[in-house]
């Protein structure tokens, strides 16, 4: 178990994210998935040595994003490994007509309007310490599939997602959305 990352580390507003597709962002936060894979390489600034750091810093943090679009095969390879999360952990529902958002649902338990399929938000919070072509370690075989695996390590699940705009590369949460993780990582670490 990560050490607790005390509050006074956590700048707002500095927070770095990605957004991941459900289900590889819920075997992140739920199945011990320590690979991130990606098209990219993490930039240099993200990256964190492997030894651990006397005092974590905020700029080596990685919020964990959950999409709103579920892949298909990322479920045939859980399946695969043993896996089959309910849909209500992939993903999120927010009604058409009113302001409700909550778990999967085709229909909003307030008004009776359809809903849409939405991102969960932030899930997690992790650390990038490598990044490579191939598989590093036996562990990764199960996750790897490339081209770039970001290998996580530290990842501190949230007790609940955070709801906020996503976006398709490497972003900064900024102003309510880092403070509520900020909020509910303190939480954490009491």
């Amino acid at each position: 178990m990560a050490r607790p990352v005390p509050a006074s580390v956590w700048r707002p507003g500095r927070l770095a994210a990605v957004a991941v597709r459900p289900p590889w962002s819920w075997a992140i936060r739920r199945a011990g998935a320590r690979v991130l894979n990606r098209d990219d390489r993490p930039p240099r600034r993200l990256l964190t040595p492997r030894r651990p750091l006397a005092t974590p810093r905020w700029r080596h943090l990685l919020a964990i994003y959950s999409g709103a679009r579920i892949e298909r095969r990322g479920l045939e390879v859980l399946a695969d490994l043993g896996y089959e999360p309910a849909r209500s952990e992939l993903v999120a529902s927010a009604c058409q007509r009113c302001e409700w958002r909550g778990p999967w649902r085709r229909v909003c338990p307030e008004c009776g309007g359809k809903t849409r399929q939405q991102g969960l938000g932030v899930v997690a919070v992790a650390r990038v310490v490598a990044c490579g072509t191939s598989p590093s370690r036996r562990d990764h075989f199960g996750w790897w599939s490339g081209p770039y695996g970001w290998e996580l390590a530290d990842v501190e699940p949230l007790p609940s997602p955070v709801p906020c705009p996503g976006h398709r590369r490497l972003w900064r949460l900024t102003g309510d959305d880092s403070a509520e993780v900020i909020h509910q990582l303190g939480m954490l670490a009491a």
